[in-house]
């Protein structure tokens, strides 16, 4: 309790917020601190009412097993659903091992997690649960989705379905890969630096970021708040329409979301959808194909880049106009702004434990306890990419007060406004999705060459999360039998029309490689 501070206490923790009490002024904060502790103590004892989680039936079920997920893309099999009817009734889910199902453990790919069971459901949880849907499965993703490459976790590499020696991508790799198993139907991923989009698009499936804001992300851990991004991976663009029908819109409990999007018709842009895309302008952004022309490029990149232009051509011959795009700011702007904001961003929540200080909306208490004692009893367990990132962003706000990240938002701005601009004179902008295709699982490299390798294929996707635009990951090439991604991206909060051209895309042309 509060009121049994010791004066050597009162000094230690004065000391932690910077500054020293002197042996003359020791009384005084002594008599202060003892008038504010029964406030103090009385408040520990309120219980704020919690949201509550949907009445449902939950099966925590089991672990999986090489038999059922030769591709190790399940960390837990599971059984949560209301039972009702609804649009998504029949639809099987699996969700990101960092979205918040009540009952069910979640672990964040991480031994320090495993103990940890959410009380309550994430909104988009209780949404698909409202509409009739069910969850089956908790997904296998990098540790703490701090990485790209799908094999960072503590539960092992997830493997590609075309390829079983290739990874799957990250950090939502067991979302993409998932989508290859019968008893799936749909999976949530998370995106802040092209967690979504990624194993999307190594993995062959239709993987959306949002606009910022669209899909409330309260119940899922997060990054940094203005990164944050959930959202659906399907085999088709008709389910994805009416997953982002459900889950869609604006929610209470998150302050990421600024009220607009309610009125966004998937379902019905899809069904409108044709294969003549007359008066559709399309801007090709080079910079995203300029990665072919750097001095070392892994193996895939220039593969990538000639299967994506074949895609874009397939756009003009269903009536597309197609152009070629400069916006410089996608590689000098999100190349070095977005390293600090992420970074620098992830440490300050890291050392707030979760807990988003300023702002409105629902806090995870829960959450906020177990990382703190886990990160008390384990930090050591932490992934490498994680330990770096935390390492780095600590010396930039001890070094620089902040305003390294202060200058990173600002430059984010910039960049926004030029994709903004570009977005006046086109409908969809286009690039490849990931830098390079699916690579090859290799265990045994060094930590960092390891880290390196699971960041390198991120860099058109990265500038999507500082935009806030809509982008989406359709498979729509291949190259050397393996699935390229090919990314839209829209105006805000005009994820709707995105998703309809991929629906005219599809009709006219289906998905590749075929399964």
């Amino acid at each position: 309790m509060v009121g049994n501070l010791d004066p050597e206490e009162i000094r230690y923790f004065a000391a932690l917020a910077g500054f020293e009490i002197t042996d003359t002024d020791l009384p005084e904060y002594e008599r202060l601190v003892g008038a504010m502790a029964p406030l103090l103590d009385a408040f520990a004892g309120l219980t704020p009412a919690e949201r509550a989680p949907v009445p449902a039936h939950r099966d925590p079920g089991r672990r999986g097993t090489p038999a059922d997920d030769p591709l190790n893309a399940v960390i837990r099999w599971c059984d949560v659903h209301t039972g009702d009817e609804g649009t998504l009734s029949g639809k099987r889910f699996g969700l990101k091992d960092n979205i918040a199902v009540a009952g069910v453990p979640m672990t964040l790919a991480s031994r320090m997690f495993e103990t940890f069971i959410p009380s309550t459901d994430a909104v988009v949880v209780e949404r698909i649960l409202g509409a009739g849907g069910k969850v089956v499965a908790k997904l296998n993703m990098d540790g703490y989705a701090w990485s790209a490459g799908g094999e960072s976790g503590d539960f092992g590499a997830i493997l590609n379905p075309f390829d079983h020696t290739r990874t799957a991508a990250g950090s939502s790799g067991g979302s993409g890969a998932a989508l290859s198993y019968d008893g799936i139907d749909v999976t949530l991923g998370v995106d802040q630096g092209g967690s979504i989009r990624l194993p999307a698009s190594w993995c062959g499936t239709l993987g959306l970021k949002p606009t910022r804001g669209l899909v409330p992300y309260t119940g899922v851990v997060g990054m940094d708040r203005s990164l944050d991004y959930v959202g659906p991976l399907t085999n088709d663009a008709t389910t994805m329409a009416e997953v982002m029908d459900v889950i869609a819109g604006p929610h209470w409990s998150d302050p990421r979301q600024c009220g607009h999007g309610a009125d966004l018709d998937f379902a019905g842009a899809c069904a409108a959808a044709t294969t003549d895309l007359s008066g559709l302008r399309i801007g090709v952004v080079e910079e995203g194909f300029s990665w072919v022309d750097e001095e070392i490029v892994p193996d895939g990149t220039r593969e990538t880049a000639d299967a994506t232009r074949a895609a874009i051509e397939r756009f003009a011959a269903l009536g597309a106009t197609v152009e070629s795009v400069s916006i410089p700011e996608h590689r000098t702007g999100s190349d070095l702004a977005y390293l600090v904001w992420l970074v620098e961003g992830q440490a300050a929540t890291t050392r707030a434990r979760g807990i988003d200080y300023g702002a409105a909306g629902w806090h995870d208490a829960d959450v906020a306890v177990h990382l703190d004692r886990a990160l008390a009893v384990d930090a050591e367990s932490l992934p490498t990419t994680l330990k770096l990132v935390l390492t780095l962003g600590t010396y930039m706000k001890e070094r620089f007060s902040g305003s390294w990240y202060a200058k990173a938002r600002n430059l984010g701005r910039e960049v926004t406004l030029a994709f903004d601009r570009a977005l006046e004179d086109h409908d969809l902008l286009v690039m490849p999705t990931a830098t390079h295709y699916a690579f090859e699982h290799q265990p045994d490299l060094g930590l960092a060459d390891a880290v390196l390798r699971g960041l390198a294929m991120v860099g058109n996707t990265r500038t999507m999360d500082m935009t806030g635009h809509p982008a989406l990951s359709i498979p729509a090439a291949e190259a050397d039998g393996l699935p390229v991604g090919v990314m839209l991206i829209g105006r805000h909060f005009e994820d709707d029309r995105v998703v309809a051209a991929a629906r005219s895309y599809e009709l006219a042309h289906g998905w590749s490689p075929g399964r």
